[in-house]
């Protein structure tokens, strides 16, 4: 090699590079948004809930976490959740489950071919049901 440097990068570093940009576009969107807005006009809070929760998923993917659920062998409270998309919702869902339910649980994840961050958000769940349909099939199906 005369005097080339190649830089080889880690998938895992690849996808928090992906995230960062994300989250820098989020942010510089949001920046817009606010700077066409008159200075009466506020975010509504739904819409403002959302965008906190959707840092909150990026803090999660970038930080390599994972949510783990305790392991029943006779669980007395089955959880269905089904997902379509809007991951940064889910990943609050997950969060308050493993930090609230004190009986023994297992958790049913039903994907319905989620576009967003939700594939990822799931590969980082332990001890939980998932199922991945390969087309959204609706909730009551």
């Amino acid at each position: 090699m005369t005097g080339e440097s190649f830089v080889l990068f880690s998938r895992k570093d690849r996808l928090r590079h992906r995230l960062r940009r994300v989250e820098q576009k989020m942010t510089n969107a949001l920046e817009r948004i606010r700077a066409r807005l008159a200075p009466e006009v506020l975010i509504p809070p739904k819409e403002q809930h959302a965008i906190v929760k959707k840092g909150e998923l990026y803090d999660f993917l970038i930080a390599d976490e994972r949510i783990r659920f305790a392991q029943h062998d006779q669980p007395l409270v089955s959880i269905l959740l089904v997902f379509w998309n809007r991951a940064e919702l889910s990943l609050a869902c997950l969060k308050s489950i493993a930090a609230t339910v004190d009986v023994p649980f297992e958790v049913i994840i039903i994907d319905n071919q989620s576009t967003d961050e939700t594939p990822l958000l799931l590969n980082r769940i332990e001890n939980a049901t998932v199922a991945r349909n390969t087309e959204n099939i609706g909730f009551l199906k």
